[in-house]
């Protein structure tokens, strides 16, 4: 219990961190640039892809089951993140010589940003093999205070979007120093030493995470394809609207990642050492997700007339009817956890990254479709449907296999 609540603390400080980025600059630029920032932040995403590569996901699992090779495996991830860093900044910039980028610096700026957390995710895998919810969770919510007073501050002194990120880029880097430092003071050693980087085993590495890789990739696509169709099929200011009620109800689904964080470690070990504890714990997580998610998603709905009213500026009314339809979307994908873990512990990536592309591709034709006819609620519908469809997708493998 302590773990979830520790757990509950960083995801939350992490959610919070960029939503209140979100909540300022929705409330000093203009709609377009701000569903601008928003598109930027998806394209970003999708790059992300290949330096993320899945090895977090892939990291959780191994470090638990081989707890020896924890320095060489982090040495080698870390080592490929930032070579695939600076092979991501070199394109940007290629495309700035072309002249193919609006607004260059704004993207630089956004990418710096998701790099940055990239590397900070992969010091939290560590934190959380070892036991140090705790630690992780205090660094995170530090940070976030700090930085929510720098961002507040900043917001109320600066209209340039690009020099009001400076200070939230500055406190990422920080944040990552001290996890590294105490990562260090805690276990006498950062677990990271490009000396054990080799080749070799790097494309070995690149090669058996393949599957959690394309896993993300189609999940990033299929939760950024809304955002991209909308850019281009409608404007930026459906963008601006459609990002709002997203990060607004997107503070509930830090439950999703709170329950990954906690359950795959300790599911991991109940299916070594005790198995028919792992099998009954699966069945207890999925009943108590179901009543818990429902409540949660009724209380926000009750509150977030108030809370639309009282963040977002005029221009933004149509937030509280996308905030209904998204609340739907929501409650599947809560209730899609506990399958997603199992398929995960079970080896079953195959499948589902099968599953994924099926909600990837009903996403995308059915955001094609409606999105010319109904704007951000052709977007937040076909979210709806295609979360559906996963559920469902999982239930039926999870029978297959006999669970």
């Amino acid at each position: 219990m302590k773990n979830y609540l520790y757990s509950i603390v960083n995801v939350f400080s992490k959610v919070a961190n960029t939503s209140l980025l979100f909540l300022v600059i929705i409330n000093v630029v203009s709609k377009e640039l701000f569903g601008l920032f928003s598109y930027y932040q998806a394209l970003t995403l999708m790059l992300l892809v290949f330096i993320d590569y899945g090895f977090n996901l892939y990291m959780a699992k191994e470090l638990t089951l081989n707890p020896r090779h924890n320095q060489k495996l982090v040495s080698q991830v870390i080592t490929i993140k930032l070579i695939a860093s600076v092979g991501i900044v070199a394109f940007i910039g290629l495309g700035t010589i072309l002249k193919v980028i609006y607004s260059p610096s704004l993207l630089f700026l956004v990418l710096i940003i998701g790099i940055i957390n990239s590397l900070i995710a992969t010091y939290g895998v560590l934190y959380r093999n070892y036991g140090q919810f705790g630690s992780e969770a205090l660094i995170s919510f530090s940070m976030t205070i700090v930085s929510i007073g720098v961002l507040f501050i900043s917001g109320n002194v600066i209209s340039n979007l690009s020099i009001l990120l400076l200070p939230f880029i500055l406190f990422k880097f920080l944040h990552l120093f001290v996890m590294t430092w105490s990562l260090k003071k805690i276990m006498r050693t950062s677990h990271f030493n490009p000396k054990l980087f080799e080749f070799r085993q790097a494309k070995n590495l690149i090669r058996r995470n393949f599957s959690y890789a394309l896993h993300l990739t189609i999940g990033t696509l299929y939760f950024q394809i809304d955002t991209l169709v909308l850019k281009q099929l409608d404007s930026l200011d459906a963008v601006a609207e459609y990002t709002a009620a997203f990060k607004l109800i997107g503070i509930i689904l830090v439950g999703t990642e709170v329950i990954n964080n906690v359950l795959i470690p300790k599911f991991v070990r109940l299916k070594e050492t005790k198995p028919t504890s792992y099998l009954n714990g699966i069945g207890k997580a999925k009943k108590m997700i179901i009543y818990s998610s429902v409540a949660i998603i009724s209380l926000f709905l009750v509150i977030s007339a108030f809370l639309t009213n009282f963040i977002f500026p005029k221009g933004f009314e149509s937030t509280n009817d996308l905030l209904i339809i998204l609340s739907f979307m929501v409650y599947f994908r809560f209730i899609s956890t506990i399958p997603g873990i199992v398929i995960t512990i079970e080896n079953m990536q195959k499948y589902r990254t099968n599953i994924a592309i099926l909600g990837l591709t009903a996403n995308t034709i059915l955001s094609i479709i409606l999105v010319p006819f109904l704007s951000y609620y052709g977007a937040a519908i076909s979210s709806l449907v295609s979360a559906v469809l996963i559920w469902l997708a999982y239930e039926r493998l999870l029978k297959r296999k006999g669970f």
